[in-house]
């Protein structure tokens, strides 16, 4: 900040707690002036994205800089299409950040270059601290659910071929009938969060350590997401005036997208248009073999390490090393059955 000489938002552990914060993009989103979060499609695990301000570009990327304990990590939207994208802002637990700092514009420009342009997003997480070692634990449950969904899809309208009257159909209800799936196409998902940290540590040596699990259902009852995530921290001060601190972060999850569903659905239209019923081997067979087996699943992974040397000999002056490495990866699997999107 004192290099800047701008001000720089920030938001502390504490302001993430009192508040009903699942995703990182919300804390950051829903508590600074001049930022705010695209939200995501319905679907578990959707990809939201932070803008700060305004956006600047239709072909870069709009979405600010993300340092995590000083190391950049990669937080690109990728696999994004029509059926959905995963965002990788979901690999950092809101439970193990201590704080978020944001630097707009082009004062974030001055320290981090010109891609930096769209600002920077500062994420410090939490570290050991001097006394008894104290354990937080957290549990969230809940649901996700479609509103109203007769009302929601709305009525088709078509010309029978036969007569040339106007008719309707209620896709959705029309699908609970048993000539079609027989049963209702939505359901309650079930939300599943559990957490768990320690930390503690003398004047010589400091802890932090945190593990958590994900589980997520979407309401289509295709679409979730769930993950293993795990953090650790180790702090040796020497001396008074030097410290080194060791950060690791280890996630592993998957997340699987509704797919074509949605567009399935609309698809049945045409197959009530022409009267193509079930079980004839007409397009309604091939748009229901898409819609019950066809599956999109991204796996996905990240190791985040980093570690930070802090030398602070005088009141006044404080210099600090860091280096690190940030390794993620990400592995589609994509199936459409024989008949579906017409092979």
């Amino acid at each position: 900040r004192r290099a800047l000489g701008n001000t720089v938002a920030r938001i502390d552990a504490a302001d993430i707690a009192v508040r009903p914060i699942i995703r990182i993009e919300e804390a950051v989103g829903s508590g600074i002036p001049g930022v705010r979060m695209i939200r995501p499609a319905t679907s578990a695990g959707g990809a939201s994205e932070i803008r700060i301000r305004s956006s600047n570009s239709l072909s870069l990327s709009l979405g600010p800089l993300i340092y995590v304990d000083g190391i950049r990590i990669s937080t690109d939207r990728v696999f994004a299409d029509r059926n959905g994208a995963t965002s990788r802002l979901q690999d950092i637990d809101p439970n193990n950040i201590e704080s978020i700092e944001i630097i707009k514009g082009p004062a974030a420009a001055t320290l981090y270059g010109t891609e930096a342009s769209n600002g920077v997003s500062r994420i410090i997480t939490k570290k050991g601290i001097e006394g008894e070692t104290v354990f937080e634990v957290s549990v969230e449950g809940g649901a996700n659910w479609q509103p109203h969904p007769s009302e929601n899809f709305g009525l088709h309208w078509y010309v029978d071929p036969d007569t040339g009257e106007t008719r309707n159909h209620n896709m959705y209800e029309l699908l609970k009938q048993p000539d079609f799936l027989g049963k209702d196409l939505w359901q309650y998902g079930p939300i599943q969060r559990f957490n768990l940290n320690a930390r503690g540590g003398s004047s010589l040596f400091r802890y932090f350590a945190g593990i958590s699990r994900d589980d997520v259902e979407g309401y289509s009852g295709v679409d979730y997401t769930e993950s293993w995530n795990s953090q650790a921290s180790i702090t040796v001060i020497p001396y008074e005036s030097l410290s080194i601190t060791l950060n690791a972060s280890r996630l592993a999850g998957s997340t699987r997208t509704p797919g074509a569903i949605y567009l399935v659905l609309l698809l049945f239209y045409i197959t009530i248009r022409d009267r193509q019923p079930l079980g004839q081997g007409g397009a309604a067979d091939y748009y229901l073999g898409q819609l019950l087996g066809e599956t999109d699943i991204r796996y996905r992974s990240r190791t985040t390490w980093s570690l930070q040397v802090t030398h602070n000999p005088v009141d006044w002056f404080t210099q600090r090393i860091t280096g690190g490495v940030d390794n993620s990866g990400l592995v589609r699997e994509f199936f459409v059955p024989l008949g579906g999107r017409g092979f």
